[in-house]
């Protein structure tokens, strides 16, 4: 009656187990964003936004690619996407930092030198130089002199060896692959997926987001590390079923298992996101399970001695790895509490393989 009372009760804490273990599991959300790598404290952020603000800068960090076969080519191509950014964002003051905003076309400079001569000079010049009180042959004079300068582009080669252009000389790239590159900084406020519809829709243009890049990067490999785990959960049953048969291997692959599912409920009952780093982790803890399994699985009577060999094993790497769980930076935090759940959890329960061992030598 008293084991039965034993087993009944292990049973509701087993069922309880797995209760918790699920309803961690299911509130795992994952998070492959490079910026958790960052743990820029709080109130430096704080500034940073304040100096912004009084300085009156908001240019993003990422930036837009324009290319052309020539640098008028270019110029063009930036003004077709300077005027669909405004466009698009009416209420952003100062939507981006470009070169064409301070070299114009020579077609624009053309035109515009033509209204001058056409405008002022032709028709109003002279009635105004009247008004102010100069004689009638000095302003002729003076009119005659402008009607008769000649158009001269300026050109990006003259704005570069100018002075005015020495805070802004990194925009132009110059000629990369008989391509000549300059460089748009957008606004933080501009959101970034409206600047990759917009560059996809202009040729020679590409919007360059690296750290969306490498977090697509951390994606995929996050994906293929937890197909691999999978696969590598499965190959270690098989080689343990050739080992010690079906029984056995059934329970020896268990403590890995349990040790796992434990690491990925506590990441999501304490809301930390899934990443690439919490997966690798759980292949250390597999690896690190697997050893101490084995360890136990091959003890014949010396049990105190593997359990000493185990306990020194499971503690130093806990201090190696699981102290990382107290980082401020939250990839290596994330990696070390993945590590100290899974290696704890994976110490307390390979034992069992020792019981099933007294089970049969009691039969």
């Amino acid at each position: 009656s008293t084991q039965s009372r034993s087993s009944a009760a292990s049973d509701v804490y087993k069922r309880q187990l797995f209760i918790i273990i699920a309803i961690g599991i299911m509130q795992i959300k994952a998070d492959d964003n490079i910026r958790i790598l960052q743990s820029v404290p709080a109130q430096l952020k704080q500034n940073e936004k304040d100096i912004k603000a009084i300085i009156g800068s908001d240019i993003s960090t990422n930036f837009i690619l324009i290319s052309g076969n020539s640098p008028q080519e270019v110029l063009e191509i930036e003004n077709t996407l300077t005027s669909k950014i405004i466009l698009a964002n009416p209420k952003v003051d100062h939507p981006y930092l470009a070169i064409n905003s301070y070299i114009p076309t020579i077609k624009e400079q053309q035109e515009n030198y033509n209204l001058v001569q056409k405008k002022l000079i032709q028709n109003n010049l002279s009635s105004y130089l009247h008004q102010i009180g100069m004689h009638k042959n000095e302003a002729e004079n003076i009119k005659s002199k402008l009607s008769q300068i000649v158009f001269k582009p300026l050109t990006i080669e003259d704005w570069l060896q100018s002075p005015v252009s020495n805070s802004l000389r990194f925009l132009w790239l110059g000629k990369v692959n008989n391509q000549y590159v300059t460089v748009l900084l957008p606004s933080n406020k501009i959101e970034p997926h409206e600047l990759t519809n917009l560059t996809q829709q202009i040729p020679g243009t590409a919007y360059i987001n690296k750290a969306d890049d490498i977090s697509k990067v951390f994606h995929t490999y996050r994906i293929k590390l937890s197909l691999l785990l999978v696969i590598a959960f499965v190959a270690l049953f098989i080689l343990l079923f050739v080992r010690y048969r079906f029984k056995k291997a059934c329970l020896y692959i268990l403590p890995p298992i349990f040790a796992s599912l434990l690491s990925l409920a506590t990441i999501g009952w304490l809301h930390i996101p899934l990443t690439l780093f919490s997966i690798l982790a759980l292949i250390l803890v597999l690896g690190i399970a697997v050893d101490y399994v084995l360890f136990f699985s091959e003890t014949k009577s010396k049990f105190s001695s593997t359990m000493l060999a185990t306990s020194l094993s499971a503690i130093t790497t806990i201090l190696s790895f699981g102290l990382l769980a107290l980082s401020s930076t939250p990839a290596i935090e994330y990696f070390g509490l993945t590590v100290l759940i899974g290696i704890g959890s994976a110490f307390l329960l390979s034992p069992i393989v020792m019981k099933l061992r007294v089970n049969e030598n009691d039969k």
